[in-house]
Protein backbone atom coordinates (compact mmCIF):
# COMPACT_ATOMS: atom_id res chain seq x y z
CA UNK A 1 0.00 0.00 0.00
CA UNK A 2 1.34 3.45 -0.93
CA UNK A 3 1.73 6.01 1.83
CA UNK A 4 -0.03 9.37 1.71
CA UNK A 5 3.29 11.08 0.92
CA UNK A 6 3.66 8.79 -2.10
CA UNK A 7 0.10 9.31 -3.32
CA UNK A 8 0.40 13.10 -3.03
CA UNK A 9 3.88 14.55 -2.52
CA UNK A 10 2.41 18.02 -1.92
CA UNK A 11 0.36 16.88 1.09
CA UNK A 12 1.93 18.56 4.11
CA UNK A 13 -0.10 17.16 7.03
CA UNK A 14 -2.77 14.68 8.01
CA UNK A 15 -4.41 13.16 11.07
CA UNK A 16 -4.06 9.44 11.56
CA UNK A 17 -3.95 6.63 14.14
CA UNK A 18 -1.05 4.95 15.91
CA UNK A 19 -0.93 1.26 14.93
CA UNK A 20 1.99 0.26 17.14
CA UNK A 21 4.74 1.80 19.27
CA UNK A 22 7.66 -0.33 20.46
CA UNK A 23 10.81 0.48 22.43
CA UNK A 24 13.91 0.68 20.27
CA UNK A 25 16.46 -2.04 21.06
CA UNK A 26 19.53 0.20 21.25
CA UNK A 27 18.42 3.83 21.49
CA UNK A 28 16.36 5.58 24.14
CA UNK A 29 13.54 6.02 21.64
CA UNK A 30 10.32 4.51 20.34
CA UNK A 31 9.47 3.15 16.89
CA UNK A 32 5.95 4.15 15.88
CA UNK A 33 3.95 2.83 12.94
CA UNK A 34 0.92 4.83 11.88
CA UNK A 35 -2.11 3.93 9.82
CA UNK A 36 -0.79 6.42 7.23
CA UNK A 37 1.79 9.19 7.07
CA UNK A 38 2.98 12.23 5.15
CA UNK A 39 6.59 11.52 6.21
CA UNK A 40 8.61 9.72 3.56
CA UNK A 41 10.81 6.85 4.81
CA UNK A 42 14.39 6.75 3.51
CA UNK A 43 14.68 4.80 0.27
CA UNK A 44 15.57 4.90 -3.41
CA UNK A 45 18.54 7.18 -2.80
CA UNK A 46 16.36 9.77 -1.04
CA UNK A 47 16.79 10.64 2.66
CA UNK A 48 13.79 10.51 4.96
CA UNK A 49 11.52 13.42 5.72
CA UNK A 50 11.60 15.29 9.01
CA UNK A 51 8.47 16.46 10.74
CA UNK A 52 6.37 16.52 13.91
CA UNK A 53 3.63 14.59 15.67
CA UNK A 54 0.97 16.42 17.64
CA UNK A 55 -1.40 14.47 19.82
CA UNK A 56 -5.00 14.61 18.66
CA UNK A 57 -6.53 15.62 15.34
CA UNK A 58 -5.83 19.39 15.63
CA UNK A 59 -9.04 20.10 13.79
CA UNK A 60 -9.14 23.79 14.72
CA UNK A 61 -6.73 26.55 15.71
CA UNK A 62 -7.49 26.27 19.42
CA UNK A 63 -6.71 22.57 19.47
CA UNK A 64 -3.59 23.19 17.40
CA UNK A 65 -2.34 25.80 19.90
CA UNK A 66 -2.94 23.38 22.76
CA UNK A 67 -1.14 20.61 20.91
CA UNK A 68 1.89 22.77 20.07
CA UNK A 69 3.26 22.20 23.57
CA UNK A 70 2.99 18.45 22.98
CA UNK A 71 4.77 18.54 19.60
CA UNK A 72 7.02 15.51 19.11
CA UNK A 73 9.86 15.85 16.57
CA UNK A 74 10.49 13.07 14.04
CA UNK A 75 13.95 13.01 12.45
CA UNK A 76 14.19 9.36 11.40
CA UNK A 77 11.72 7.46 9.22
CA UNK A 78 12.57 4.04 7.79
CA UNK A 79 10.66 1.47 5.75
CA UNK A 80 9.58 -1.89 7.12
CA UNK A 81 7.67 -3.74 4.43
CA UNK A 82 4.77 -1.46 3.49
CA UNK A 83 4.97 0.47 6.77
CA UNK A 84 6.92 3.60 7.69
CA UNK A 85 8.64 3.41 11.08
CA UNK A 86 8.88 6.80 12.83
CA UNK A 87 11.50 7.11 15.58
CA UNK A 88 10.38 9.42 18.38
CA UNK A 89 11.44 10.14 21.96
CA UNK A 90 7.96 9.58 23.43
CA UNK A 91 5.83 6.45 23.69
CA UNK A 92 2.46 6.80 21.95
CA UNK A 93 -0.38 4.42 22.89
CA UNK A 94 -1.67 2.29 20.00
CA UNK A 95 -5.05 3.57 18.88
CA UNK A 96 -4.32 7.18 19.84
CA UNK A 97 -4.82 9.94 17.28
CA UNK A 98 -1.90 12.03 16.05
CA UNK A 99 -1.58 14.91 13.63
CA UNK A 100 1.49 14.50 11.41
CA UNK A 101 3.15 17.45 9.67
CA UNK A 102 6.18 17.48 7.40
CA UNK A 103 9.16 19.86 7.29
CA UNK A 104 8.03 21.31 3.96
CA UNK A 105 11.27 23.11 3.12
CA UNK A 106 13.21 19.83 3.37
CA UNK A 107 10.49 17.85 1.57
CA UNK A 108 10.20 20.26 -1.35
CA UNK A 109 13.98 20.37 -1.70
CA UNK A 110 14.08 16.57 -1.91
CA UNK A 111 11.28 16.61 -4.49
CA UNK A 112 13.24 19.03 -6.66
CA UNK A 113 16.48 17.03 -6.41
CA UNK A 114 14.80 13.66 -7.03
CA UNK A 115 12.74 14.82 -10.01
CA UNK A 116 15.86 16.58 -11.30
CA UNK A 117 17.75 13.30 -11.11
CA UNK A 118 15.03 11.45 -13.04
CA UNK A 119 15.17 14.13 -15.72
CA UNK A 120 18.97 14.06 -16.00
CA UNK A 121 18.88 10.27 -16.24
CA UNK A 122 16.20 10.30 -18.96
CA UNK A 123 17.91 12.95 -21.07
CA UNK A 124 21.38 11.38 -20.65
CA UNK A 125 19.99 8.08 -21.92
CA UNK A 126 18.26 9.71 -24.89
CA UNK A 127 21.21 11.87 -25.91
CA UNK A 128 24.18 9.59 -25.27
CA UNK A 129 22.84 6.18 -24.24
CA UNK A 130 24.28 6.59 -20.73
CA UNK A 131 22.70 4.41 -18.07
CA UNK A 132 22.37 5.64 -14.49
CA UNK A 133 23.93 3.08 -12.14
CA UNK A 134 23.12 4.81 -8.84
CA UNK A 135 22.47 8.20 -7.32
CA UNK A 136 22.74 9.96 -3.96
CA UNK A 137 20.80 12.96 -2.68
CA UNK A 138 23.34 14.94 -0.65
CA UNK A 139 22.76 17.62 1.96
CA UNK A 140 24.10 20.33 -0.40
CA UNK A 141 25.07 18.65 -3.68
CA UNK A 142 23.69 15.47 -5.22
CA UNK A 143 25.31 13.12 -7.72
CA UNK A 144 24.52 10.25 -10.04
CA UNK A 145 26.85 7.60 -11.36
CA UNK A 146 26.72 7.06 -15.11
CA UNK A 147 27.80 3.97 -16.99
CA UNK A 148 30.32 5.79 -19.16
CA UNK A 149 34.08 5.98 -18.76
CA UNK A 150 34.28 9.73 -19.32
CA UNK A 151 31.79 12.54 -19.85
CA UNK A 152 33.41 15.24 -21.95
CA UNK A 153 32.78 18.91 -21.01
CA UNK A 154 30.91 19.51 -24.27
CA UNK A 155 28.63 16.56 -23.54
CA UNK A 156 27.93 17.78 -20.01
CA UNK A 157 27.07 21.22 -21.40
CA UNK A 158 24.74 19.72 -24.01
CA UNK A 159 23.08 17.56 -21.34
CA UNK A 160 22.53 20.56 -19.06
CA UNK A 161 21.00 22.57 -21.87
CA UNK A 162 18.59 19.78 -22.85
CA UNK A 163 17.58 19.20 -19.21
CA UNK A 164 16.71 22.85 -18.65
CA UNK A 165 14.90 23.01 -21.98
CA UNK A 166 12.67 20.18 -20.74
CA UNK A 167 12.00 22.14 -17.54
CA UNK A 168 10.94 25.18 -19.58
CA UNK A 169 8.64 22.92 -21.59
CA UNK A 170 6.75 22.26 -18.33
CA UNK A 171 6.27 18.53 -18.84
CA UNK A 172 3.86 17.00 -16.34
CA UNK A 173 5.08 14.46 -13.78
CA UNK A 174 2.51 11.96 -12.59
CA UNK A 175 2.42 8.96 -10.32
CA UNK A 176 0.47 5.81 -11.13
CA UNK A 177 0.45 2.26 -9.89
CA UNK A 178 0.83 -1.06 -11.63
CA UNK A 179 0.60 -4.66 -10.49
CA UNK A 180 4.10 -6.10 -10.19
CA UNK A 181 3.16 -8.99 -12.49
CA UNK A 182 2.41 -6.51 -15.30
CA UNK A 183 5.84 -4.90 -15.37
CA UNK A 184 6.99 -7.02 -18.29
CA UNK A 185 4.06 -5.72 -20.34
CA UNK A 186 5.55 -2.21 -20.52
CA UNK A 187 9.28 -2.41 -21.42
CA UNK A 188 9.54 1.41 -21.38
CA UNK A 189 9.51 1.40 -17.57
CA UNK A 190 13.03 1.81 -16.22
CA UNK A 191 14.02 -0.19 -13.16
CA UNK A 192 17.17 -1.24 -11.31
CA UNK A 193 15.23 -3.97 -9.54
CA UNK A 194 12.86 -4.14 -6.58
CA UNK A 195 13.50 -5.09 -2.95
CA UNK A 196 12.50 -8.66 -2.16
CA UNK A 197 9.81 -7.54 0.29
CA UNK A 198 7.95 -5.44 -2.28
CA UNK A 199 4.83 -7.27 -3.43
CA UNK A 200 1.53 -6.39 -5.08
CA UNK A 201 1.35 -2.99 -6.78
CA UNK A 202 4.42 -0.96 -7.68
CA UNK A 203 4.73 2.79 -8.10
CA UNK A 204 5.72 4.41 -11.38
CA UNK A 205 6.81 8.02 -11.77
CA UNK A 206 6.30 9.26 -15.31
CA UNK A 207 7.65 12.43 -16.91
CA UNK A 208 5.40 13.02 -19.90
CA UNK A 209 7.03 11.97 -23.21
CA UNK A 210 10.42 11.51 -21.51
CA UNK A 211 10.57 8.82 -18.86
CA UNK A 212 8.83 6.09 -16.87
CA UNK A 213 10.61 4.82 -13.81
CA UNK A 214 9.87 2.59 -10.83
CA UNK A 215 10.35 4.85 -7.81
CA UNK A 216 9.22 5.16 -4.21
CA UNK A 217 10.31 8.78 -3.70
CA UNK A 218 8.49 12.10 -3.59
CA UNK A 219 8.36 14.20 -6.77
CA UNK A 220 7.08 17.45 -8.24
CA UNK A 221 3.89 17.34 -10.31
CA UNK A 222 5.38 19.39 -13.16
CA UNK A 223 8.96 19.94 -14.27
CA UNK A 224 8.37 23.69 -13.92
CA UNK A 225 8.53 23.13 -10.15
CA UNK A 226 12.12 21.87 -10.50
CA UNK A 227 12.93 25.45 -11.62
CA UNK A 228 16.43 24.73 -12.95
CA UNK A 229 19.26 22.20 -12.90
CA UNK A 230 22.95 23.03 -12.81
CA UNK A 231 25.47 20.30 -13.64
CA UNK A 232 28.55 21.14 -11.60
CA UNK A 233 31.27 18.76 -12.70
CA UNK A 234 31.97 15.17 -13.72
CA UNK A 235 34.74 12.89 -12.54
CA UNK A 236 35.85 9.42 -13.48
CA UNK A 237 35.40 6.84 -10.70
CA UNK A 238 35.89 3.13 -10.03
CA UNK A 239 39.17 2.99 -11.88
CA UNK A 240 37.73 4.54 -15.02
CA UNK A 241 34.71 2.26 -15.22
CA UNK A 242 32.10 4.98 -14.71
CA UNK A 243 31.53 8.71 -14.26
CA UNK A 244 30.08 10.56 -11.27
CA UNK A 245 28.12 13.68 -12.22
CA UNK A 246 27.40 16.29 -9.54
CA UNK A 247 24.38 18.57 -9.72
CA UNK A 248 21.99 20.88 -7.90
CA UNK A 249 18.35 21.55 -8.72
CA UNK A 250 15.61 23.97 -7.73
CA UNK A 251 16.22 26.34 -4.83
CA UNK A 252 19.71 24.90 -4.42
CA UNK A 253 20.72 26.52 -7.71
CA UNK A 254 19.78 29.95 -6.34
CA UNK A 255 21.34 29.24 -2.94
CA UNK A 256 24.60 28.08 -4.53
CA UNK A 257 24.70 31.09 -6.86
CA UNK A 258 24.18 33.40 -3.89
CA UNK A 259 26.96 31.79 -1.88
CA UNK A 260 29.33 31.82 -4.84
CA UNK A 261 28.63 35.49 -5.57
CA UNK A 262 29.20 36.46 -1.93
CA UNK A 263 32.41 34.44 -1.93
CA UNK A 264 33.55 36.09 -5.17
CA UNK A 265 32.91 39.56 -3.75
CA UNK A 266 34.87 38.74 -0.59
CA UNK A 267 37.81 37.34 -2.58
CA UNK A 268 37.78 40.24 -5.01
CA UNK A 269 37.92 42.66 -2.09
CA UNK A 270 40.74 40.75 -0.41
CA UNK A 271 42.77 40.43 -3.62
CA UNK A 272 41.89 43.95 -4.80
CA UNK A 273 40.71 42.94 -8.26
CA UNK A 274 37.57 42.36 -10.30
CA UNK A 275 35.73 39.05 -10.34
CA UNK A 276 37.04 38.11 -13.79
CA UNK A 277 40.62 38.67 -12.63
CA UNK A 278 40.36 36.39 -9.58
CA UNK A 279 42.11 33.33 -11.13
CA UNK A 280 45.15 35.39 -12.15
CA UNK A 281 45.24 37.20 -8.81
CA UNK A 282 44.98 33.92 -6.90
CA UNK A 283 47.83 32.39 -8.95
CA UNK A 284 49.93 35.46 -8.19
CA UNK A 285 49.30 35.08 -4.44
CA UNK A 286 50.09 31.35 -4.50
CA UNK A 287 53.29 31.98 -6.47
CA UNK A 288 54.32 34.66 -3.97
CA UNK A 289 53.66 32.35 -1.05
CA UNK A 290 55.77 29.60 -2.63
CA UNK A 291 58.62 32.01 -3.25
CA UNK A 292 58.36 33.33 0.30
CA UNK A 293 58.36 29.81 1.72
CA UNK A 294 61.40 28.90 -0.37
CA UNK A 295 63.24 32.01 0.79
CA UNK A 296 62.35 31.35 4.42
CA UNK A 297 63.58 27.78 4.08
CA UNK A 298 66.95 29.04 2.83
CA UNK A 299 67.22 31.59 5.63
CA UNK A 300 66.28 29.03 8.30
CA UNK A 301 68.85 26.60 6.92
CA UNK A 302 71.54 29.26 7.16
CA UNK A 303 70.34 30.26 10.64
CA UNK A 304 70.47 26.62 11.82
CA UNK A 305 74.07 26.38 10.62
CA UNK A 306 74.89 29.66 12.37
CA UNK A 307 73.31 28.55 15.67
CA UNK A 308 75.07 25.19 15.42
CA UNK A 309 78.46 26.85 14.89
CA UNK A 310 77.81 29.21 17.81
CA UNK A 311 76.86 26.37 20.16
CA UNK A 312 79.84 24.31 18.99
CA UNK A 313 82.23 27.18 19.68
CA UNK A 314 80.77 27.72 23.15
CA UNK A 315 81.00 23.99 23.93
CA UNK A 316 84.65 23.84 22.85
CA UNK A 317 85.51 26.92 24.87
CA UNK A 318 83.76 25.78 28.04
CA UNK A 319 84.32 22.04 27.72
CA UNK A 320 80.58 21.51 28.32
CA UNK A 321 79.32 17.99 27.79
CA UNK A 322 75.64 18.96 27.58
CA UNK A 323 74.19 21.67 25.31
CA UNK A 324 70.57 22.91 25.34
CA UNK A 325 68.87 25.04 22.68
CA UNK A 326 65.28 26.16 21.99
CA UNK A 327 63.63 28.20 19.24
CA UNK A 328 59.86 28.74 19.09
CA UNK A 329 59.50 29.07 15.30
CA UNK A 330 61.86 26.25 14.30
CA UNK A 331 60.98 22.72 13.18
CA UNK A 332 62.54 19.26 13.21
CA UNK A 333 64.65 20.01 10.11
CA UNK A 334 66.04 23.10 11.80
CA UNK A 335 67.07 21.06 14.84
CA UNK A 336 68.79 18.55 12.56
CA UNK A 337 70.73 21.38 10.93
CA UNK A 338 71.89 22.66 14.32
CA UNK A 339 73.08 19.19 15.33
CA UNK A 340 75.08 18.68 12.12
CA UNK A 341 77.30 21.62 13.16
CA UNK A 342 77.50 20.43 16.78
CA UNK A 343 78.27 16.79 16.03
CA UNK A 344 82.03 17.21 15.37
CA UNK A 345 82.62 18.75 18.83
CA UNK A 346 83.12 15.41 20.55
CA UNK A 347 81.30 13.73 23.42
CA UNK A 348 78.74 16.49 23.79
CA UNK A 349 75.07 15.53 24.17
CA UNK A 350 72.63 18.07 22.74
CA UNK A 351 69.00 18.61 23.79
CA UNK A 352 67.51 20.72 21.00
CA UNK A 353 63.85 21.80 21.03
CA UNK A 354 61.31 23.87 19.15
CA UNK A 355 57.65 24.84 19.41
CA UNK A 356 55.59 26.33 22.19
CA UNK A 357 57.41 26.51 25.49
CA UNK A 358 54.25 25.41 27.29
CA UNK A 359 52.38 23.27 24.75
CA UNK A 360 53.33 20.99 21.88
CA UNK A 361 56.74 20.81 20.32
CA UNK A 362 59.64 18.68 19.10
CA UNK A 363 62.79 17.65 20.95
CA UNK A 364 65.95 16.15 19.49
CA UNK A 365 68.42 14.48 21.84
CA UNK A 366 71.65 13.71 19.99
CA UNK A 367 75.19 12.58 20.74
CA UNK A 368 77.91 10.18 19.71
CA UNK A 369 77.12 7.48 22.29
CA UNK A 370 73.78 5.96 21.27
CA UNK A 371 73.21 4.28 24.66
CA UNK A 372 73.71 7.53 26.58
CA UNK A 373 71.44 9.39 24.15
CA UNK A 374 68.74 6.75 24.54
CA UNK A 375 68.77 7.03 28.35
CA UNK A 376 68.66 10.82 28.24
CA UNK A 377 65.95 10.65 25.57
CA UNK A 378 63.72 8.41 27.70
CA UNK A 379 63.99 10.83 30.62
CA UNK A 380 63.29 13.89 28.46
CA UNK A 381 60.29 12.18 26.80
CA UNK A 382 58.77 11.46 30.21
CA UNK A 383 59.32 15.06 31.33
CA UNK A 384 57.62 16.58 28.27
CA UNK A 385 54.85 13.95 28.21
CA UNK A 386 55.82 12.86 24.74
CA UNK A 387 56.59 9.84 22.64
CA UNK A 388 59.92 9.26 21.02
CA UNK A 389 62.45 6.91 19.59
CA UNK A 390 65.45 6.73 17.38
CA UNK A 391 68.77 5.10 16.62
CA UNK A 392 72.33 5.96 15.71
CA UNK A 393 72.74 8.57 18.42
CA UNK A 394 69.54 10.49 17.65
CA UNK A 395 66.37 10.36 19.75
CA UNK A 396 63.41 12.37 18.44
CA UNK A 397 60.46 13.25 20.65
CA UNK A 398 56.96 14.57 19.87
CA UNK A 399 56.15 16.52 23.03
CA UNK A 400 52.79 17.63 24.45
CA UNK A 401 54.08 19.56 27.50
CA UNK A 402 57.24 21.44 26.61
CA UNK A 403 57.23 23.20 29.98
CA UNK A 404 58.61 19.96 31.42
CA UNK A 405 62.03 20.83 29.99
CA UNK A 406 62.44 23.59 32.57
CA UNK A 407 62.18 21.05 35.39
CA UNK A 408 65.08 18.96 34.10
CA UNK A 409 68.65 19.27 35.36
CA UNK A 410 70.25 18.23 32.07
CA UNK A 411 73.81 18.18 33.45
CA UNK A 412 72.82 15.84 36.26
CA UNK A 413 70.73 13.76 33.88
CA UNK A 414 73.74 13.30 31.60
CA UNK A 415 76.02 12.29 34.48
CA UNK A 416 73.50 9.69 35.62
CA UNK A 417 73.07 8.35 32.07
CA UNK A 418 76.82 8.02 31.53
CA UNK A 419 77.21 6.29 34.89
CA UNK A 420 74.40 3.87 34.06
CA UNK A 421 75.98 3.00 30.69
CA UNK A 422 79.39 2.38 32.29
CA UNK A 423 77.81 0.25 35.02
CA UNK A 424 76.09 -1.85 32.38
CA UNK A 425 79.45 -2.39 30.61
CA UNK A 426 81.26 -3.58 33.71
Amino acid sequence: MALACQRDSYLRELSTTVKSCTKHEKEDAWDCILADTVLFPEGGGQPCDHGHFKLGDCADEEEEDQAAARSIPVTSVTRRGTDAVHRVATELPPGSRVHVSVDWRRRHDHMQQHSGQHLITAVATRLFGWDTLSWALGADISNLELGVKEAMPAQVAELEGAVNEAIRAQHSVRVHFLDRTQLDVDPSVRSRGLPDDVTGTVRIVEIATLDKNLCCGTHVSNLADVQAVKLLHAETVRGGASTRLYFVAGQRVLDLAGRMYAREKALAKALKCGGDDLPVAAERVVKGQKEEASARKRVMKELAAFEGERLAAEARASGAQCVAFHRDDADADFLGGVWRRLEPVGDVVAVLSCGSKKGDGNVLVAGRDARTVERVGHAVAAAVEGKGGGKGGKYQIKATAMSGLKKLDLHRLLIEAVAAVRAAES
